[in-house]
């Protein structure tokens, strides 16, 4: 079986500036105590494209959790993926607490400015088996360019090798600039971060979309 990783707390808020010029802010956050609503959409995808008939999801005690009985080599899903369709984001701010249960080996991301009808937007990633942070322009659902915290434009920082636990993973897009941060806990210290400018490679900054959650 596959277990898809999970979080334990994903949130948003958005900035939206007004017309007197002041900023007004609109947020929500889910704690997986209960089931989301209707709008927060999740679904998967086999190397194919297709869905997997095995796969499902679950939410209880505060952990939401992607599984399929089936493995990618055999057949089952590559890719889960929860999305808030509820609001378009401009400006905004997400964040999630990685892999609460310690066992996950996947790559877990949180996506801002998706556009679910192109599968483009930016995938901000900690990798749970490599230990690095990384920040993915995608086009079409493929990447066109990728910052990592271990290049040298970002300090070459070394990656993190305590993988059997938690993470803090928040992201912050603002105009075409997006900073992505690992810590600790909510609150607690930095440990890696990915300062990321769309210049337009592969085609214009994505100026909104919807946010959400991705494991591999």
């Amino acid at each position: 079986m596959k277990r898809f990783g999970a979080t334990l707390v994903f949130g948003l808020v958005a900035a939206m500036t007004c017309l007197s010029g002041q900023a007004a802010y609109a947020g929500f956050a889910y704690d997986f105590e209960t089931q989301p609503p209707a709008t927060f959409t999740i679904t998967n995808a086999l190397y194919s494209g297709a869905s997997s008939p095995t796969f499902s999801s679950s939410v209880s005690g505060g952990v939401l959790r992607f599984n399929d009985t089936t493995l990618p080599t055999d057949g089952g899903a590559i890719i889960g993926a929860a999305l808030e369709t509820s609001q378009v984001f401009t400006d905004v701010r997400a964040s999630a607490t990685l892999n609460p249960a310690g066992t996950s080996d996947n790559v877990l991301a949180v996506s801002v400015r998706n556009s679910p009808a192109t599968l483009s937007g930016y995938a901000v990633t900690f990798d749970f088996t490599e230990g690095t942070l990384s920040v993915g322009k995608v086009m079409a659902n493929r990447p066109v360019q990728v910052v990592a915290s271990t290049d040298f434009s970002q300090g070459r920082q070394s990656p993190l090798t305590d993988l059997a636990r938690s993470y803090f993973l928040q992201v912050d897009a603002v105009g075409n600039h997006l900073d992505a941060r690992v810590f600790d806990s909510p609150g607690g210290a930095q440990l890696l971060t990915v300062n990321y400018t769309d210049t337009g490679v592969g085609g214009p900054a994505f100026k909104s979309g919807v946010s959400g959650l991705t494991t591999m």
